[in-house]
């Protein structure tokens, strides 16, 4: 990974970071756990479920915290565990919602983990969330949660903490620099980790290390380097925003729509069984085509359905309904009425 230096960031580049173009399968397989192996059919994690998958593109790995070795293809409707790591190759994005509507978009070359996502609107009225960059870029649409007696939402990654309540941002990270982004209608606090304050003395007060956070709001942006405090950048402009916004447009695939058949409901964590489900006959893809799925995962990806087969499909069920439909019409002139004992007029 490499950045681009803070003077070119004030001249008006958009974002500091390029995640690189040339080796881009090499970062791609880095972020892969050593020795991961690809299972077909998904299995949930532990406990509750914290939030589901919304949207995907392109191969997106899921990988469980208590089965580090083995991965699963994101597919949309997945639920999401504590300790869950999300990561999308090149060409890939995917959508998260938490279960108290907060909303965590991955840009492609993304490694994220949700470290912790506790939300209780009944008996605590009470949110407290931990979510980990270790490298890529993330859009995060976090719920303000102002009746709440307690709303915590940290993001963490190499260098920096992001405190927020209700806010609309932006994170780039690589594995020494970080830099975050404020969109419209946000307050967000911003906090280096600097040596002293990260690897403080056994017995010594963490208070001596004190760093009053950094506040960032709308359109603010601010860059902080390994063991250096926050610099804020000043204000991007409305056209520079709208193109960092596109890192995170997602063009859902036609074969990872709706392929996840085992509904759960969120909240309580209770799953239906997959065979008390009632399946429809065919999926009306939202978007044509579908990435290619890399060497390693072909053995274990779910391969979509061929375009044209759809079709034929969706041409026979809708034929079936309209002979149906024409058979129901009553005293219908060309359509006997085939229900008359044979002799009855």
């Amino acid at each position: 990974m490499r950045y681009l230096n803070k003077q070119f960031i004030r001249t008006g580049c958009v974002m500091v970071f390029l995640l690189l173009g040339g080796a881009s399968s090499g970062i791609a397989q880095s972020m892969l756990p050593d020795g991961l192996v690809m299972d077909e059919e998904f299995q949930p994690g532990t406990g509750a479920a914290v939030g589901k998958v919304k949207l995907v593109q392109g191969d997106v790995i899921l990988v469980h915290a208590e089965f580090s070795q083995r991965g699963y293809m994101a597919l949309r409707g997945i639920p999401l565990f504590k300790g869950d790591t999300v990561i999308t190759q090149e060409n890939s994005r995917v959508s998260l919602m938490l279960n108290d509507g907060s909303v965590l978009t991955l840009a492609h070359q993304t490694r994220l983990v949700i470290s912790e996502s506790i939300y209780d609107p009944e008996r605590t009225k009470s949110r407290s969330s931990f979510i980990r960059i270790a490298v890529g870029k993330v859009r995060l649409l976090v719920r303000k949660l102002a009746d709440f007696q307690r709303s915590d939402f940290r993001v963490k990654t190499k260098t920096a903490i992001v405190g927020v309540r209700g806010s609309d941002f932006i994170v780039a990270a690589t594995e020494t620099a970080t830099q975050v982004t404020a969109l419209e209608n946000t307050d967000i606090e911003v906090i280096g980790l600097v040596t002293p304050c990260e690897k403080y003395r056994e017995g010594e007060n963490i208070g001596d290390c004190y760093v009053a956070p950094m506040i960032l709001t709308d359109f603010e942006h601010a860059v902080i380097e390994i063991d250096e405090l926050p610099e804020k950048l000043g204000e991007l402009l409305p056209a520079d925003i709208e193109l960092m916004k596109r890192d995170f447009i997602i063009r859902p695939d036609a074969d990872k729509v709706r392929l996840y058949r085992e509904e759960v409901d969120i909240e309580k964590g209770i799953f239906v069984p997959d065979t008390s489900l009632i399946r429809p006959e065919t999926v009306r893809p939202e978007v044509a085509g579908s990435a290619s799925v890399p060497d390693i995962f072909k053995n274990t990806a779910r391969m979509p359905p061929e375009p044209k087969a759809v079709a034929d499909e969706l041409r026979d069920e809708e034929l079936k309904k309209e002979l149906d439909n024409i058979r129901e019409l009553p005293d219908f002139p060309e359509t006997p009425d085939n229900s008359e004992p044979e002799g009855g007029q």
